[in-house]
C-alpha cells in the first residue's frame, strides 16, 4: 500500500475509516436488521390477532351453543305446529277432520243442526313489488330537449309461492248465545293457529232462547301435503344429532 503522499492525505485518513465505518453499518441494518425487524413486527402481529380469537373463542363457542338450542326449539315448535295445528287432509279431503273438529266441540256446548260447508282453499295475502314508475313525461316548452319516453318495464303479477295456505269452511248451527260463545272459546283454546269470523247471530221469535249461527272457520294448511312429512324428518335428524 504506498503511503499517503503529504500531511494532508493522512489528515484525511480518520474521516475515509469513519466513513467506511459508517457505510458498513447502514448496510448491515439495511440489508440483515431491517428485514428481521419487519418480520419480527408481522409475528407480534400474528401473535397479538391469534391471542385476540383465543380469547374470544370462548364466548363464540357459547353463543354457538345458544343458536343451537335455538335451533332445535324452533324446529320442536315447528313440529308441533305442523302436526297438531295445522289442518292435514283425510283422504285427500280437507273438509272431513274439520268438521269433526267442529261438530265434536258444537255438540260439547249444545249446538243443534251443526252444518260444515266447504269455502276452498285461499291463498295469504302477499305484497307484490310494485313496478318501477315511468319515465317523467318530456316538456313541451320551446327550447327545451325532447326525450323519448323509456320503453315500459314488463311486470308479472304472479304471486310469489308460499309455504302455507288457508282452508276456509262455513259453519250453521243453532244455540243460545253463551253457548256459542263457550264453543267459540274451545275451538281457539283447542288450536290457537285457527282464525274465526264473519259471526252472524239471527234471533227465532219462535224460539227465543236460541239464535241461528253463522261463522267462518280458517285453517292453516301446508301448500304441498308432503311438507308436514319433511318437516318430521328434519326435526328428527336435528334431534339425533342433538344427542350424539
Amino acid at each position: 500500500m504506498r503511503l499517503l503522499a503529504n500531511k494532508i492525505d493522512r489528515s484525511k485518513l480518520p474521516a475515509l475509516i469513519a466513513l467506511g465505518v459508517a457505510a458498513g453499518v447502514f448496510g448491515v441494518w439495511f440489508g440483515l436488521y431491517r428485514p428481521i425487524s419487519r418480520q419480527m413486527a408481522e409475528d407480534q402481529a400474528t401473535i397479538s390477532q391469534l391471542e385476540t380469537e383465543l380469547t374470544q373463542a370462548p364466548e363464540q363457542i357459547r353463543r354457538l351453543g345458544e343458536m343451537r338450542e335455538e335451533l332445535v326449539e324452533t324446529m320442536r315448535g315447528l313440529r308441533v305446529n305442523s302436526e297438531k295445528y295445522l289442518l292435514q287432509p283425510r283422504l285427500g279431503n280437507y273438509l272431513l277432520p274439520a268438521r269433526d273438529f267442529l261438530v265434536k266441540r258444537g255438540n260439547d256446548v249444545g249446538a243443534e243442526a251443526i252444518q260444515v260447508s266447504e269455502i276452498g282453499l285461499i291463498d295469504p295475502p302477499v305484497r307484490i313489488k310494485p313496478a318501477p314508475k315511468a319515465a317523467a313525461a318530456s316538456s313541451d316548452q320551446p327550447g327545451m330537449e325532447q326525450k323519448t319516453p323509456a320503453a315500459p318495464v314488463a311486470q308479472t303479477n304472479k304471486a310469489p309461492t308460499v309455504a302455507v295456505r288457508v282452508y276456509s269452511t262455513r259453519v250453521v248451527a243453532e244455540c243460545g248465545y253463551d253457548a256459542f260463545v263457550e264453543w267459540v272459546r274451545r275451538i281457539q283454546t283447542d288450536n290457537p293457529l285457527i282464525a274465526i269470523s264473519h259471526f252472524l247471530i239471527t234471533g227465532q221469535p219462535e224460539n227465543p232462547q236460541r239464535h241461528l249461527i253463522r261463522f267462518e272457520v280458517q285453517w292453516p294448511v301446508w301448500t304441498d301435503p308432503g311438507t308436514q312429512a319433511e318437516v318430521r324428518q328434519k326435526v328428527a335428524e336435528i334431534l339425533s344429532s342433538e344427542v350424539k
